[in-house]
C-alpha cells in the first residue's frame, strides 16, 4: 500500500503537501512512501508499524527533525547513508526493525549520523560520540535521485517532448475521471504522422489541465518554459 496525497492532506488539515509540517501514518500498513519526496517542509514523520523496507523516501526532506520508524521492515545497515544529508534530524527510532539486530547497530548510527541526539528513545551521550568513531562503521552516503534528472532523461529520448506512447494513458485517465466506460481508441504509432501524434498529445494535455492541484501546474509551467528554451 502506498502513501497516498488524498489522505495525508485530509490527515494533516494542509491545503498542499509543501505545507505539511507533521505527519502521522502510524500503523497504516504501508509499503511505498514515495510521496515523501514531494513534501520538503515535513519536520516530524511518524510511520510506526508498517511495512516499508527502505530509508530513500526520506533522503529529500531536508527539513525533518524527528524520524519515528518502530516496527517496520528495514533490514540494511547501509539504508542510514539516505538520512546523512538531513543536517536538521536530531531525533530517530527505528528499533524493533531487523536493521536494529545488525552488529555495532547503535555506534553505526551515531557515527554516520553525528548530529543525532536521541536513537531509539535513548540519549545520545558525548562518551557514546566518541566510542562510535573506533566501533562504528562507516557507510556510504546515498545521493537523492532529482525527478528532474529523470524528466531530462526521457526528453532526450522522445523528439516531441511527450512520448506518443504516454497518449493512451492519458486519454484512459480522462475518460476515467469523465466517468465513461468506453475505452478511448487512437491508431497505432505506426498510423500516425507527427504533427497528427503532437496534435493528440495537445488535446490530451488540455483537457487534463482542470484535473490538476495547484502545485502541479505550477511544475508543469517549469517544464514548459524549459521547453521553449531548448
Amino acid at each position: 500500500m502506498s502513501l497516498q496525497e488524498e489522505d495525508v492532506l485530509q490527515k494533516t488539515r494542509a491545503g498542499n503537501l509543501d505545507k505539511v509540517k507533521h505527519l502521522n501514518c502510524w500503523g497504516s500498513r504501508l509499503t511505498d512512501a514515495s510521496l515523501l519526496k514531494r513534501m520538503p517542509n515535513v519536520e516530524v514523520i511518524t510511520l510506526s508499524m508498517n511495512k516499508l523496507t527502505s530509508l530513500s523516501y526520506f533522503d529529500e526532506c531536508y527539513n525533518l527533525r524527528e524520524l519515528y520508524l518502530r516496527k517496520n521492515k528495514i533490514s540494511d545497515i547501509n539504508e542510514i547513508g539516505y538520512l546523512m544529508g538531513l543536517e536538521n534530524l536530531t531525533i530517530l527510532w527505528i528499533s524493533d526493525n531487523p536493521v536494529a539486530t545488525a552488529p555495532n547497530y547503535r555506534h553505526t548510527v551515531i557515527r554516520n549520523l553525528p548530529k543525532l541526539e536521541k536513537l531509539d528513545n535513548i540519549d545520545v551521550t558525548d562518551d557514546e560520540r566518541s566510542e562510535a568513531k573506533d566501533n562504528g562503521d562507516l557507510v556510504d552516503q546515498k545521493t537523492p535521485t532529482k525527478q528532474e534528472e529523470h524528466n531530462a532523461e526521457e526528453d532526450d529520448d522522445e523528439e516531441h517532448g511527450l512520448a506518443d506512447s504516454d497518449v493512451p494513458c492519458l486519454t484512459e485517465t480522462i475518460a476515467a475521471n469523465e466517468g465513461t466506460t468506453e475505452k478511448v481508441q487512437r491508431p497505432q504509432k505506426s498510423q500516425m504522422q507527427p504533427s497528427q501524434a503532437n496534435d493528440r498529445t495537445f488535446e490530451a494535455v488540455k483537457m487534463l489541465l482542470p484535473l490538476l492541484s495547484p502545485e502541479q501546474l505550477k511544475e508543469l509551467r517549469v517544464i514548459a518554459k524549459r521547453q521553449l528554451l531548448l
